[in-house]
C-alpha cells in the first residue's frame, strides 16, 4: 500500500469517526473510537506520525464533546472524554516508541546485512587468494618436478658430450690434429651454451612469475643489436644453415629494453636453428617506420600442426614432432611474457613440415 493511499484512508477513517460522534448519541463511549484512529499510526514508517494523529485525535475528541448528542449525563461524558484523551496519548506515545525502535532495528538490520556482505566479500577474496596460493604452489611443485625431469634428460647429453670431448682432447698432442681439437672445443662450447640456456630459461621464468624483471628502456640501434645476436648464434647453427638479416626504415629504437629484446630475438633464432634441418635458410627481418617496430623470425623447419598451435606459448609445451629435439618447453612462454611486458604483441603462423614465422609488433 502506497503512502498516499494510507493518508487518504486515515483521513476517511477520521472523518467517519467524527461524523459518527457528531450524529450518534454515544454518551460515555464517545471518545473510544478516536483511540482506534490514533492506532493507525502503526501503518506509517515515520515515528512522529503517531504523535500527529494523537494531536488530531485529541482535537476531534474535544470538538465531539460540544457537537455530538450528550447521550448521558454531562459530567460522565466529560470524564469519559478525559479518559479517552489520556488513552489517546498513551497509544500515540506507544506507537511513537514502537516505530522508533523498529526504525533502529531496521538500521541495525541494514548494517548487519552490510557487514554480512562485507564478510562474504572478504571470505570470497580470502578463498580466491587461497585458491591462487594453492594453484601457485601446485605450479611450483610441477615446475620443480619438470625441472628435475628436464635436468636429468637435457643436461645428460651436453654433459656427456663435454666429458667425451675432454677425454678425446687429452689424447691429442700432435700439431696436425689441431682441426680435430677445434671440433671438440666447439662441441664443448655448444654444450656449455645449451646448459647455460636451460638455466637462463628457468631463472627468467622465475623472475617473470614473481614480477622481479624490471624494464630499462633506452635508445639503441636495432640493426646493430640484431647483428650481435646473429654473431652470437653462429656457433649453434647446423651445417649449411644461413641467417638472412634485412632491415628497413630508421635504425634507432627508443622505448624498449635492449637486454630483454636481445634475449627475445636470441630465443627465436635459437628455436629456428634447432627446429630446422641442415642447409635450410632462416630469415630475420626488422623494420622501424612511423613509430612502429616490427621483428619477424621465419624458418623452413618442421613447423607445428594446427591442433597444437594454440598451445605453442604454454609453459613446458612440447609438440609431438619435437619430442626428440633437445629443449625445455620454456622458451616461447618466456618470449611471450617479455614481449607483452614491453607493451608488444607476438603473432605465430606455422604449417607442419613447412616452417614457422613469429612476428613481433611494438609501438
Amino acid at each position: 500500500m502506497t503512502h498516499k493511499v494510507k493518508i487518504l484512508l486515515t483521513i476517511l477513517v477520521g472523518i467517519a469517526v467524527f461524523m459518527q460522534d457528531k450524529y450518534l448519541p454515544l454518551g460515555v463511549a464517545g471518545g473510544v473510537p478516536y483511540v482506534a484512529f490514533v492506532l493507525m499510526g502503526l501503518w506509517y514508517e515515520d515515528p512522529k506520525t503517531g504523535l500527529y494523529l494523537g494531536i488530531v485525535g485529541t482535537g476531534l475528541t474535544l470538538l465531539g464533546l460540544y457537537v455530538s448528542p450528550a447521550g448521558g449525563e454531562h459530567w460522565k461524558v466529560l470524564l469519559n472524554r478525559t479518559y479517552a484523551i489520556f488513552a489517546i496519548w498513551i497509544v500515540a506515545i506507544g506507537v511513537y516508541q514502537q516505530k522508533k525502535i523498529l526504525r533502529k532495528l531496521k538500521v541495525y538490520a541494514g548494517k548487519l546485512m552490510s557487514y554480512n556482505k562485507e564478510l562474504e566479500q572478504k571470505v570470497t577474496e580470502r578463498t580466491s587468494e587461497l585458491a591462487e596460493a594453492l594453484e601457485h604452489q601446485k605450479e611450483l611443485s610441477e615446475m620443480k618436478s619438470r625441472f628435475v625431469s628436464v635436468a636429468s634428460h637435457e643436461f645428460r647429453t651436453p654433459l656427456s658430450s663435454i666429458l667425451s670431448s675432454i677425454s678425446i682432447l687429452g689424447k691429442y698432442s700432435e700439431a696436425d690434429l689441431q682441426k680435430k681439437k677445434e671440433k671438440h672445443i666447439d662441441r664443448i662450447r655448444s654444450s656449455v651454451k645449451n646448459i647455460t640456456h636451460i638455466l637462463d630459461d628457468f631463472l627468467s621464468l622465475e623472475k617473470l612469475k614473481h614480477d622481479k624483471t624490471e624494464l630499462k628502456t633506452e635508445s639503441f640501434d636495432l640493426p646493430e643489436l640484431c647483428d650481435e645476436v646473429v654473431d652470437e648464434v653462429f656457433f649453434i647453427k647446423k651445417p649449411g644453415q644461413k641467417i638472412n638479416y634485412h632491415h628497413t626504415g630508421t635504425s634507432t629504437v627508443n622505448n624498449l629494453d635492449r637486454k630483454v629484446l636481445r634475449n627475445v630475438i636470441t630465443n627465436l633464432l635459437s628455436n629456428a636453428i634447432k627446429f630446422s634441418d641442415e642447409n635450410k635458410p632462416i630469415d630475420l627481418l626488422t623494420a622501424v617506420q612511423d613509430g612502429q617496430i616490427t621483428i619477424v623470425v621465419k624458418d623452413e623447419g618442421i613447423g607445428i600442426s594446427k591442433d597444437e598451435s594454440k598451445h605453442v606459448f604454454d609453459i613446458f609445451f612440447r609438440a609431438r614432432n619435437a619430442e626428440h629435439i633437445q629443449g625445455t618447453g620454456l622458451g616461447l612462454n618466456i618470449v611471450k611474457r617479455h614481449v607483452e611486458m614491453m607493451g608488444g604483441t607476438i603473432d605465430f603462423k606455422s604449417e607442419l613440415g613447412k616452417g614457422s614465422a613469429f612476428t613481433l609488433h611494438f609501438t
